[in-house]
């Protein structure tokens, strides 16, 4: 035994002599290098036996990117070794040889297709089929095409989400977001894009204030410059302030779409928009105590639209979501013929999205298997999937997230109920609002700060006429109100529809924001933490592409290959921008804030 294993030692000890005395330097060093690479191939599969195949795509590049050069550098040291006589190949000429084919191989197991490739598709789940989830899956499929399969989730026997229609007269009526802003640069694109017809609803539309006891102030139909030598006479330069800083806060927002890299967290979204705090004070600390803006007309002129469009308080409500609400003041206020849920609807059908109408149960992280999470849902059937996108406010969905760390501590939010009635009448009640029985009412009456005042607003709806000849009102409200109140605040009044929801979170100031990515080893994303700064149709489709990107530059590694699929989700690479994304000035519109709800 002793003698077989001495000379077992001495054969390696020859070997390794001879090796040292006899092999040039530049075999040695080409040598060390297939010994790193081999065991670098041996890593990386122990890795993949021990700690599971996900990303299945990323293992299979490097296994194979360390085989490839191991391949290359055996030829290599073959083509240089004297003892083979490869005479007409110079050393220099195998080693560029060598030099192209290595650099070829890292750069084709890297590149963002070859990533992919190893999947027919990656499976994408999104829960939620409102504006924020079908934008998700639009972008997604306009980043990376066939190389993704999306299947939506909706509980509703609609998609939309809480961009919401009813019928009245057998023609739909907008009940949920309703308006689009101009400047909503992504939500312009989508509607150009998707090619949707649209109008203006409140283009001659006049509009008063009341206090709960009489109309403090009413638009001028004609010339909207007398209504700022009004505001002038009676608030002094508090108006002033209030544009100079709403136009500030507007810019800034503005430069959050020329973002190319996504975000990695809510604030960090504020902080490159260099607004840090703008979500954690109250409107009233900002506008009052900060920037000197007179409460008279906050209270009596801005909070107007702050109610309107948020049902909450301004001295309560955060500051960027107070001015959010009030950039409704601006002109060109659009919606989209036959309801707004068709940009979520066209988003669907564009991207070629599965829809299931199902309520999800929960989503449970699967440890070993070929996909990432498994979704159940109430009828009890299960979908794998290897990414899952929750586009829902966790608070309001109760799917339970099963399997992943840290989900119980996330922040959560009150939402607001909102009490929203249609309701059909001749016209307002003059009387009701302190002025003459003869007078003929405004169409719009906003409220302002006065929280005995039942209701938000009791405003003519786009719907307009009737079959019947009546006009169609909507009223929002904290309360639920009866038929004894309508029958003040109308003449002839017939309530159409009553629907009682949880329209968007109560925006008081906000230190701290769900993560966007929920589960940091896996695929897992939430897109409506946004909604605790803010609750519009824009800022979820702002959430939305930002989730896109994440995903897309998680599949694809380098950035020569993921930045122009970025540039495709807006359709820049082989379309022209819509002629409405034409920012207009933020200095010259109407003065009076518009229904943004």
């Amino acid at each position: 035994m002793s003698s077989s294993t001495l000379t077992l030692g001495n054969i390696v000890s020859n070997f390794f002599e001879t090796y040292k005395a006899r092999t040039p330097a530049k075999l040695k060093f080409i040598d060390l290098f297939l010994t790193t690479t081999f065991i670098t191939g041996v890593l990386v599969f122990a890795y993949c036996c021990l700690a599971g195949t996900h990303p299945f795509s990323a293992f299979l590049a490097a296994f194979i990117s360390t085989v490839g050069s191991f391949v290359l550098a055996a030829s290599l040291r073959v083509q240089v070794n004297p003892s083979n006589h490869f005479r007409n190949i110079s050393f220099e000429r195998a080693f560029a040889d060598f030099l192209i084919l290595f650099s070829i191989n890292v750069v084709s197991s890297t590149r963002g297709d070859n990533i992919r490739i190893q999947k027919k598709s990656n499976q994408i789940g999104i829960i939620g089929s409102g504006i924020g989830g079908a934008s998700c899956a639009y972008y997604l499929k306009r980043a990376l095409g066939e190389k993704v399969d999306i299947t939506v989730f909706e509980k509703e026997n609609i998609v939309g989400g809480r961009a919401h229609v009813v019928h009245v007269d057998d023609e739909p009526v907008e009940i949920g977001g309703s308006i689009i802003h101009p400047l909503n640069e992504n939500m312009n694109r989508l509607v150009h894009q998707l090619d949707l017809q649209t109008y203006h609803p409140e283009s001659n539309s006049s509009y008063a204030i009341f206090n709960g006891k009489e109309i403090i102030f009413k638009e001028n139909e004609y010339l909207s410059i007398i209504d700022k030598f009004k505001l002038l006479y009676n608030y002094r330069l508090a108006p002033i302030k209030f544009q100079v800083q709403r136009d500030k806060i507007v810019q800034q927002f503005l430069t959050s779409y020329g973002f190319i890299e996504p975000f990695e967290t809510i604030q960090e979204f504020f902080d490159r928009i260099l607004l840090p705090n703008i979500t954690k004070v109250t409107a009233k600390q900002f506008m009052v105590d900060e920037s000197g803006i007179g409460k008279e007309f906050i209270e009596d002129i801005l909070s107007a639209a702050i109610r309107v469009n948020y049902n909450q308080e301004y001295d309560k409500i955060a500051a960027f979501a107070a001015f959010i609400a009030l950039v409704g003041a601006e002109s060109n206020l659009y919606a989209v013929k036959g309801g707004n849920y068709l940009v979520a609807k066209g988003c669907l059908e564009k991207s070629k999205s599965k829809v299931i109408h199902s309520m999800v149960k929960s989503v449970t992280k699967i440890q070993d298997g070929e996909h990432q999470y498994k979704v159940k849902t109430s009828d009890q059937k299960e979908y794998d999937f290897d990414i899952v996108i929750i586009a829902t406010p966790l608070e309001l969905s109760k799917v339970d997230i099963i399997g992943v760390d840290g989900i119980d501590s996330i922040p959560k939010r009150q939402f607001k109920t909102v009490h929203t009635y249609l309701i059909a009448a001749k016209s307002l009640n003059p009387t009701y609002f302190g002025l003459p029985a003869d007078s003929v009412p405004p169409e719009h009456i906003l409220t302002s700060h006065n929280t005995s005042i039942p209701f938000y607003v009791a405003s003519r709806n786009p719907r307009g006429m009737l079959k019947d000849g009546k006009i169609l009102f909507k009223i929002f409200s904290h309360l639920d109100l009866d038929d004894k109140l309508f029958s003040q605040v109308f003449i002839d009044h017939k309530t159409h529809v009553q629907k009682n929801w949880k329209a968007y979170p109560v925006l008081s100031p906000e230190n701290s924001f769900p993560p966007i990515k929920l589960d940091e080893s896996g695929g897992l994303y939430y897109i409506n933490g946004f909604e605790h700064a803010v609750s519009t149709m824009e800022t979820e489709t702002i959430a939305s592409k930002n989730v896109a990107k994440l995903i897309t530059k998680s599949l694809i590694t380098i950035s020569d290959f993921y930045l122009p699929l970025f540039k495709r989700m807006d359709n820049i690479v082989d379309d022209s921008a819509p002629d409405n994304l034409n920012r207009p000035s933020t200095t010259h519109g109407s003065s009076f804030p518009k229904d943004e709800l």
